[in-house]
């Protein structure tokens, strides 16, 4: 199942991210831009190799490499995949 159309990962992550990380409308708004960009594959995001090291690489070294469109959605997994 997609998480986009998992109602309680979307709910999870609402409240993460839009209301913990990013209390005001503004940000809430810019991240879930930035989520709409990732999703729909738009930049660099629809290149084949990108979408090829994602399998390959660690969550960490991907979005340092392919995330600079998106430094929101970047700056979130690249602090998040080190606890890993």
């Amino acid at each position: 199942m997609a998480q986009n159309t998992n109602e309680e990962e979307m709910n999870g992550f609402n409240h993460l991210v839009l209301k913990l990380l990013y209390p005001d409308t503004a940000g809430q708004v810019t991240i879930v831009n930035r989520l709409t960009q990732f999703r729909s594959g738009d930049g660099i995001f629809e290149r084949p190799v990108t979408k090829a090291a994602a399998s390959t690489m660690p969550v960490c070294q991907w979005w340092l490499n392919f995330g600079a469109s998106v430094p929101e959605l970047q700056e979130f997994a690249v602090s998040n995949s080190k606890l890993e």
